[in-house]
């Protein structure tokens, strides 16, 4: 772009210093390998967001009938990750007043919806999914992907498999953002981090760029596609998202599927 000139070498960090970030509101949440403790306890990861959430995430308009959804494109082993996250979503009791406690739903394509798709199965291969992990996902918490009498933003991207990485608080009715966080991590602890030493220490293993938005942050309401007030947070998905009927089938990157797909594919692999 024009900020760049000619053959001009630069570090990532030099090319950042040539804009103007001012205006920007969110707030950043980064993953970075290592053992975080003492005063980098809460400076990365889930720790982050309990922290942000803690004195900027309007825990006074949260409500008991709100969803938190957790939308992502790798499906590792669910079950610590899950816990941690849902601890630093309702931001824990050492940093602030918690917030109504709610549940968390996990926004997961179906293998129906996945075959649908314009890719068909071959869009699985941005889906890592091991069978072993998606047999842990607990079945009361998936969500599919799709819904009837969604937004034309929304319905717009039904075909397309996500690779977007979307951690949501939306009131019941699917119309307004509490908070929402926008970032490459996965649900996994490498991504989020491991709790060790009794919370004392949180250990990371990967690298990871995010941000976090709330009404505090932005100076304004927020809302989803389906609803009428404030500041739009596109989530891709039908807010709230449809549960898993019986017969839905979580889409799995290993299994093969009785239906083929628009390819004559019965699976990714």
């Amino acid at each position: 772009g024009a900020a760049f000139g000619g053959d001009e070498q630069l570090t990532i960090a030099q090319a950042l210093r040539k804009f103007d970030f001012s205006g920007a509101k969110a707030r950043l949440v980064a993953s970075t390998p290592g053992y975080h403790s003492g005063a980098d306890l809460h400076s990365f990861g889930a720790n982050r967001v309990a922290a942000l959430l803690a004195n900027e995430g309007d825990a006074a308009a949260q409500k008991p009938t709100d969803k938190i959804y957790c939308q992502f494109s790798s499906l590792s082993s669910p079950t610590k990750p899950l816990a941690v996250l849902k601890a630093a979503f309702h931001a824990p009791k050492r940093l602030c007043p918690s917030p109504p406690e709610v549940d968390l739903s996990i926004v997961w394509p179906t293998a129906a919806e996945v075959c649908a798709s314009v890719e068909g199965y071959g869009a699985g291969g941005a889906l890592p999914s091991a069978q072993k992990n998606v047999d842990k996902a607990p079945r009361e918490m998936l969500c599919r992907w799709t819904k009837d009498g969604s937004s034309d933003f929304v319905t717009a991207r039904r075909r397309a498999m996500p690779h977007i990485k979307t951690w949501t608080r939306v009131s019941g009715d699917g119309s307004t953002v509490r908070w929402s966080v926008l970032t490459s991590a996965n649900l996994s602890g490498g991504a989020w981090g491991n709790v060790r030493d009794g919370g004392r220490t949180l250990f990371i293993m990967h690298w990871e760029l995010g941000v976090l938005v709330t009404p505090s942050i932005l100076g304004a309401p927020l809302r989803t596609t389906q609803g009428s007030e404030g500041a739009i947070v596109p989530l891709p998905f039908p807010c709230p998202p449809r549960p898993y009927a019986q017969g839905d089938v979580p889409f799995s990157w290993e299994a093969r599927y009785e239906t083929p797909d628009r390819w004559g594919k019965h699976g990714t692999r």
